[in-house]
């Protein structure tokens, strides 16, 4: 963590990772999250789990583009190079 706060000072707190006790109360505060659904339960865990946000919004944002791009792998080659329009000026 050196080498951020000498060399990105303003990114170093954001991309600190903290243990499960204080990602819970830092993205939480004092929720009640056992009244959640399965659903939101899990969502937090995950969130509490990895312990940084930003990291954790782009891990669930690559896996989920990863899974939909390999469920419908035949609509991202069915795309011909006559489609993609190339303009040139003048």
């Amino acid at each position: 963590m050196q080498v951020l706060d000498q060399y990105f000072p303003a990114l170093a707190p954001h991309l600190q990772t903290m243990n499960a006790t204080e990602s819970q109360w830092a993205l939480y505060g004092g929720a009640d999250l056992s009244h959640l659904n399965w659903l939101e339960r899990s969502w937090s865990s995950y969130y509490i789990w990895v312990g940084n946000p930003i990291i954790a919004t782009g891990l669930l944002s690559f896996l989920i583009h990863e899974v939909g791009r390999f469920i419908h792998p035949k609509d991202c080659t069915n795309i011909r190079s006559s489609t993609l329009a190339v303009v040139s000026p003048g």
